[in-house]
């Protein structure tokens, strides 16, 4: 039964990915050997993907509520499945041994994968329930949050299979990976990382075939059919664009990332070339340019010089505090200087500034240094780290104008019918590569830049708060009402 596979196999997938993220992933932290940045290219958005499925295969159980209802614990999708432990038996019961293993600090906490084993819900159904099922809707309400998680995953899978490769020859992660497989070859048919890190891929690309066979079994008048048929053609859809978003983005990677020696030589070839490039230029010809990248390359000038703006203010704020405070207390020391050396017939008063002087000096020596501390970890360094991550995006706009003018005579000798070299080919593939990258990438650049900069205006605000607070933390007497 083709409805059967279809859930049955969601369920492992869910099942396999969970084993990835609580085993695999949970305890990476404790291999001293594996960093952040390794570990994040490794595992990727993998908890995006469980997220996502986990909610999906729930959807698809609905559907087919009709016609078929999951029991049990066990799946029988395992072909070559061996006998599970007891049911007391967890994955968190589980990680701690292979924690323990591993020489390094603790791991990360972990929960249990579910393992949800499924049953028929009786031999055969009748014609009025199979026509309640619904799978089709499943697949089109849910397709572009698929394509989202799954394209974010896959779009640097060549290089995280080349990072994994790398860090296997290391004798610590061998211990840690050997471990791992130990306690998931109980939980998944999958033999090692490498064969669970393409379950993402193998699965997007069975939807197609699945829904095919479906197919097969629907009659024409299915209220199903039509939606089927949709869904199926936009996952095929889904799945050429998540294709060329991957190759895309790998040119890209190697476009931005070229030696500058390479560039140097086509630099001077550019030069050579520079008055037919100029004629190019002047032609009336010339292909309009790209209305929506114009806008996103708009917006991308406006978002960086918006941050340079907000951190050059935050970093003016923490001078200026700065120098108001050491020139308050060269006031203060001035004015107790002259009570010393001439006392007046008001010693309680002359009291009153010398105790405002010494807790201004611990303001100076204490608060003032944590509430410089605290503006710069938490609104400074961020919107620091904002504005490098500008700098490849930046380059790849420098790398696509740079491609402009060969995109531009390509369209000319198309529509004159002349033949196109082959060197001017591989550069238009660049061309359109760098435009689609930056064109799907640029927007949620600009959308993270926006959140990332509301919180630390937001961390900013209650950091001044607090600082204007802290006299009255302090138990310190106000200036205006200590001399009134």
């Amino acid at each position: 039964m083709v409805i059967r596979e279809l859930i049955d196999t969601e369920a492992v997938f869910v099942r396999d990915m969970n084993v990835i993220e609580e085993i695999y992933k949970g305890t990476a932290e404790a291999c001293p050997k594996l960093d952040t940045k390794t570990i994040k290219l490794i595992f990727r958005n993998t908890d995006e993907i469980i997220t996502f499925h986990t909610a999906f295969l729930q959807e698809l159980k609905e559907g087919v509520a009709s016609v078929y209802v999951p029991k049990g614990r066990r799946s029988p999708a395992l072909k070559e499945e061996t006998t599970m432990s007891s049911d007391a038996t967890t994955i968190n019961s589980i990680v701690s041994t292979v924690v323990s293993t591993i020489p390094s600090t603790a791991a990360s906490s972990t929960t249990a994968v579910s393992v949800a084993g499924l049953s028929m819900s009786g031999a055969d159904t009748d014609d009025t329930k199979d026509r309640q099922s619904t799978i089709g809707p499943c697949f089109s309400k849910n397709i572009d949050k698929m394509k989202a998680a799954h394209e974010g995953f896959l779009r640097t899978s060549d290089h995280a299979a080349k990072r994994l490769i790398q860090i296997q020859e290391d004798p610590t992660v061998k211990v840690w990976l050997n471990e791992c497989n130990e306690v998931a070859k109980d939980l998944t048919a999958a033999w090692n990382l490498d064969s669970l890190l393409i379950k993402p891929m193998q699965r997007i690309t069975k939807y197609p075939n699945l829904i095919s066979q479906l197919l097969q079994y629907t009659p024409a008048d299915h209220p199903d059919r039509d939606a089927l048929v949709n869904a199926r053609v936009t996952l095929e859809n889904a799945i050429l664009e998540i294709n060329k978003t991957k190759k895309n983005f790998e040119l890209v990677g190697q476009i931005v990332g070229r030696k500058r020696k390479e560039s140097d030589v086509k630099a001077g070839f550019a030069k050579a070339f520079g008055r037919r490039v100029d004629k190019l230029q002047a032609s009336s010809n010339r292909p309009e340019e790209d209305p929506e990248y114009s806008k996103l390359h708009e917006k991308f000038g406006d978002d960086y010089l918006r941050l340079q703006v907000v951190l050059r203010d935050v970093e003016f704020y923490t001078r200026q505090v700065s120098a108001y405070v050491h020139e308050f207390l060269q006031y203060l020391s001035s004015i107790e200087l002259v009570m010393r050396l001439q006392p007046g017939p008001y010693p309680e008063i002359e009291s009153k500034w010398v105790q405002f002087n010494v807790s201004m000096r611990d303001i100076e020596k204490v608060a003032l240094e944590q509430h410089l501390s605290q503006v710069r970890k938490h609104v400074i360094e961020p919107f620091e780290l904002v504005i490098r991550c500008y700098g490849n995006p930046s380059l790849a706009m420098k790398k696509r104008s740079k491609r402009r003018l060969d995109y531009e005579k390509y369209i000319q000798l198309k529509k004159g019918g002349k033949k196109i070299d082959k060197s001017l080919s591989e550069l238009v593939e660049q061309y359109e590569a760098l435009n689609e990258t930056l064109k799907k990438e640029l927007p949620k650049l600009s959308a993270l830049t926006e959140k990332i900069g509301n919180i630390c205006l937001g961390n900013f605000v209650n950091i001044q708060a607090k600082w204007a607070r802290r006299p009255k933390i302090l138990g310190i007497v106000p200036f205006s009402s200590a001399f009134g």
